[in-house]
């Protein structure tokens, strides 16, 4: 999905949703209610098949309350292992490094194994 001005930076976002109405509440759920007007006014674009994941950017930047920056990574998706939801999780895992991992049967990005987390939590 993607909105007609910039929120920090992020103009798109992706989420499954049942239907356009719902993308776009996730959309304002995750981005916080003083952008709900950006995202009503939004393009929602669905993802149906492999093909559809092809350029987009993955960017994750782990960011404490201080302001500190921990793990970061940038992923393009280009296709050939990255054109479906679990290899772009895996290919973000990898990028990330450090004990980082991702669950297939949960879709669940782990930024650091449990131990290495709770060193990390500030």
């Amino acid at each position: 999905m993607i909105a007609a001005q910039l929120q920090d930076g992020i103009d798109t976002v992706v989420v499954f949703a049942n239907d356009s109405t719902d993308a776009k509440a996730m959309a304002k759920a995750a981005m916080g209610a003083d952008a709900n007007c950006l995202w009503d006014l939004a393009t929602v674009t669905t993802i149906a098949a492999a093909a559809d994941f092809i350029g987009f950017r993955f960017v994750i930047k782990e960011t404490y309350p201080n302001g500190s920056v921990g793990v970061t990574c940038d992923v393009t998706a280009t296709g050939t292992g990255q054109d479906t939801i679990d290899e772009i999780g895996t290919a973000l895992a990898t990028a990330l490094g450090g004990g980082a991992g991702y669950t297939t049967s949960t879709q669940v990005l782990l930024l650091a194994a449990s131990a290495e987390a709770t060193t990390r939590s500030r």
